[in-house]
């Protein structure tokens, strides 16, 4: 069955009716209020920010709607940028955001330096070999052992990257998730230029125990990076850390944190 959603995936179908999805979410929008990330980010964030997010930049945004922590706002008219290299995924992601006219798509990555490079995709997951963290493509492996395929994509520094467009000095929302690859994106990031309202960086999974199955190899890193910008870690979920801008703290974060939606 993982065999044929793969193909299924790769079909010019399934890609351009992503906007049917689109449609199907706004036109549901007035009687309900759903999650989109995979465990409840955007809650979270909504919760946090209590006004919601007016503009977000997504790196790694896949195909916009699995797992997406950016599409609840996109549906509620925010605009944003989101990063996809791959091709056939960007083609949905694309599709999904043809009637979100405040949306771009750009068909690349972010990285420290601008050049291609190769990446592997195996079932969902695509990764760089240079930066992979090799217990978590373990994990990944163990569940699909599949042959994974491998292309070339181009990445490029985030200065360059949003070149010509308007993109505001703060933003609400900054999301990432590369697969082992954050610390090159986050390094790429001027933050004297631009600040963020949120950030959410893919950093570990936990068990049930909430004991760490994997935790990425640049953990402390991009910790340390984030806080010597001005953004304690407050949050962490199933896979996500969640960090906040100290000067951009909304009041009462105690009890917002307190009060975030239970999953």
């Amino acid at each position: 069955m993982s065999r044929f959603r793969e193909y299924l995936k790769r079909t010019t179908l399934y890609r351009s009716s992503f906007f049917l999805r689109s449609i199907k979410e706004s036109l549901a929008l007035p009687f309900r209020r759903r999650s989109f990330a995979e465990y409840g980010e955007d809650l979270i964030v909504e919760s946090l920010l209590g006004e919601g997010v007016e503009f977000f930049i997504d790196v790694g945004a896949n195909d916009g709607f699995h797992s997406s922590n950016t599409f609840y706002f996109a549906l509620r008219g925010a605009g944003g940028i989101c990063f996809e290299p791959i091709p056939e995924v960007y083609s949905s992601l694309r599709s999904l955001h043809r009637f979100h006219q405040k949306v771009r798509c750009l068909p690349c990555g972010l990285s420290d330096e601008n050049k291609k490079a190769r990446m592997v995709s195996l079932a969902g997951l695509s990764y760089l070999p240079e930066t992979q963290d090799l217990r978590h493509k373990f994990l990944h492996q163990a569940e699909h052992p599949m042959a994974p395929e491998v292309r070339e994509i181009r990445l490029l520094r985030f200065q360059d990257a949003i070149a010509g467009l308007d993109v505001p000095r703060i933003v609400d929302l900054l999301t990432v998730d590369v697969e082992g690859h954050e610390l090159k994106v986050l390094q790429s990031i001027p933050f004297d230029l631009y600040q963020f309202r949120v950030i959410i960086v893919e950093t570990h999974h936990l068990g049930a125990d909430s004991q760490y199955l994997w935790k990425h190899r640049d953990y402390e890193q991009i910790i340390g990076l984030l806080e010597s910008w001005g953004y304690p870690p407050i949050h962490r979920t199933v896979a996500n850390t969640i960090f906040l801008n100290e000067s951009l703290m909304p009041p009462n974060i105690e009890a917002r944190l307190a009060a975030r939606p239970s999953l």
